[in-house]
């Protein structure tokens, strides 16, 4: 199956990383976990993604600063970041 897209999920709850990623697999996008801002810039800078969702809610970089941080990065120009928020 070829995937359709590569897809990074930050956020500080696990659960709602493996919830969203693994729905994002079961239609067939290639996804990689971060759980704060620090470590999705690290993947950034080894790996290019077609989409960041971020969660709105998360601590330090998360909301609109992480976002920042991410178009800034080296590769932020190329890809998009959506703002995801579960409340529960």
């Amino acid at each position: 199956m070829t995937s359709q897209g590569t897809i990074l999920v930050v956020d500080d709850h696990r659960l709602n990383r493996v919830v969203l990623s693994t729905s994002l697999q079961a239609d067939g996008y290639t996804v990689e976990m971060a759980e704060n801002g620090r470590q999705a810039l690290e993947r950034l800078g080894i790996q290019p993604f077609d989409v960041v969702l971020l969660d709105l809610l998360m601590p330090g970089d998360g909301r609109l600063s992480g976002a920042g941080k991410m178009k800034a990065s080296p590769t932020g120009a190329t890809f998009p970041v959506s703002i995801v928020s579960v409340t529960g």
